[in-house]
């Protein structure tokens, strides 16, 4: 019988070892994740899909030393930088395919058609601007290929929660022009009850479109275009005012009826996009990226009582 060398075990163990390459594009450029001098989460399409992950507020609740919240504080934090409740700031700017999502609201986002998404913790304001004193949610599209692929999903679950998702991808015209479409809906009853008409005072209808086109007229000139339509109805119990006096110690049994005068609505609304130029030179390349994002939220003020 014969023992190893322990060098040579521990050689080839490390020859064996081959952890790649992750490509990161959150400081604007193209670099290796290892070579980046920033705490970096990378977090795949694969990894979103085995954690459930729904939405941006659903994502960062994954994450170590970020929190996303909803209903009346709603927004993310991050090393003790808290979105403000007076304002739509928000210490943590997500970007959507290349578009910032720069208020608070952007917890609210669905992931869908997601290669990967990159999280940024720590001051990016030189970068991306003043909202960025938390960190960057930067997430990364996926881009239609020659191939022609996608997928359809669907949930449903208690209180007639129901989910639709799509995505599909190819070109119409190979190495030319490449299209990109994926969308998702959703609607939740709820379980609170308005005793004043019987309607279901916390159900919720969400849905949102994505198209990706993108066109290679040369060899060295590229355009992409990115479009995204979001619109948000939540009828929340975080939106309701609890009486002091109950605070705390109200039962989810007594909270499943209540009496409430008038609607209490949350609507958002959200169209974004996003035109990138690309032109490769011998010895460099010249980009140029134009966005657009156009928000609306409207409340319906409540007044109830259990």
């Amino acid at each position: 019988m014969s023992a190893a060398n322990p060098a040579i075990a521990d050689e080839q163990t490390k020859q064996s070892i081959n952890l790649g390459e992750v490509e990161v594009t959150a400081n604007k450029i193209s670099e290796n994740l290892k070579d980046v001098p920033q705490s970096i989460s990378v977090v795949s399409d694969t990894e979103l899909q085995e954690r459930d992950v729904k939405n941006v507020e659903e994502l960062v609740k994954t994450m170590p030393n970020i929190t996303g919240v909803g209903g009346m504080y709603e927004g993310i934090s991050t090393r003790g930088l808290n979105p403000s409740i007076y304002t739509s700031s928000n210490p943590v700017t997500v970007y959507v395919g290349g578009v910032a999502q720069s208020n608070k609201d952007a917890a609210y986002i669905p992931v869908t058609n997601i290669d990967h998404v990159e999280v940024l913790r720590g001051p990016s304001s030189a970068i991306y601007g003043k909202d960025s004193i938390g960190g960057i949610i930067n997430i990364v599209l996926k881009e239609p290929t020659n191939e022609w692929s996608g997928s359809v999903g669907a949930e449903y679950g208690s209180h007639k929660y129901m989910l639709g998702l799509f995505e599909a991808s190819g070109a119409l015209i190979d190495d030319k022009l490449f299209l990109g479409l994926n969308g998702s809906a959703s609607k939740e009853d709820g379980w609170i009850i308005n005793d004043l008409n019987g309607d279901k005072a916390n159900d919720k209808k969400n849905y949102n479109f994505g198209l990706n086109l993108k066109i290679v007229p040369t060899d060295r000139f590229t355009v992409k275009i990115y479009g995204d339509l979001f619109h948000r109805q939540d009828d929340s119990l975080d939106e309701l005012f609890i009486p002091k006096s109950r605070f705390g110690n109200i039962s989810k049994s007594e909270a499943k009826h209540i009496n409430l005068e008038t609607p209490a609505r949350v609507k958002q609304t959200s169209s974004s996009g996003a035109l990138d130029l690309k032109y490769e030179f011998d010895k460099f390349d010249a980009t140029s990226a134009t966005t657009f994002r156009r928000a609306k939220k409207r409340r319906a003020l409540r007044r109830g009582f259990w």
